[in-house]
């Protein structure tokens, strides 16, 4: 897979049960992800706007609302934010959005159990990863294949963010459906949004 801006390391319920999914659909069309990039940007001004002027018990909405426009933007199944957790192999979910018929998924996860690969990537090298389907996955990620396949997850995309070389939150979209490539400058604006929304539930944790 070619280089990418999410590829490079980051800068300065039960716990561990995965959610039962039906069969994973291939009958759609692929996604085509990031359609016109002028859109996203416009939209990336609208939410970094709205996000700078939250406070308090309206932290949690605007990042709810926010999380819903990327959602509805990529025609994904779920956006969310995890929170690595001190002993960095547990991830707390802080904020989801899903559409309807997708199983809620645990508010923490055993994330350097059920995804190791992934894990290893994103917390310990603070490198992104797009898996447009089951076949981008490499053959020593069996495991998160596995995971993937249990929950029927074909697409996903994580974006690693954090201080001081550590990864602390990790931006995620997935799909049940297959997408086209990610264009890179997509991707690029993508890290920008999760540094945003690390730094709006970083400030209000201290508020």
């Amino acid at each position: 897979m070619a280089s990418c801006s999410i590829c490079a390391p980051v800068q300065a319920c039960s716990e561990a049960a995965l959610p039962d999914s039906e069969t994973v659909d291939d009958s759609r069309a692929p996604i085509a992800p990031g359609r016109d990039l002028g859109a996203f940007l416009a939209l990336i001004t609208s939410l970094s706007a709205r996000l700078a002027t939250a406070h308090g018990e309206l932290v949690a909405q605007r990042v709810d609302e926010c999380l819903r426009e990327l959602l509805e933007f990529f025609d994904v199944d779920q956006c969310g934010i995890m929170e690595i957790q001190p002993d960095r192999r547990k991830a707390r979910l802080r904020h989801r959005v899903h559409v309807d018929g997708v199983p809620p998924a645990p508010t923490s996860v055993e994330y350097g159990t059920l995804f190791p690969w992934t894990h290893e990537r994103n917390v310990f090298r603070g490198r992104g990863f797009v898996q447009t389907c089951l076949d981008d996955l490499p053959l020593e990620a069996g495991v998160d294949r596995a995971s993937s396949i249990a929950i029927g997850m074909q697409c996903i995309v994580t974006i690693p963010v954090g201080l001081g070389g550590e990864t602390t939150h990790v931006l995620c979209l997935t799909s049940r459906r297959q997408t086209a490539a990610w264009p890179e400058p997509i991707l690029a604006q993508l890290r920008l949004v999760a540094e945003t929304f690390m730094g709006v539930l970083s400030r209000h944790k201290t508020e």
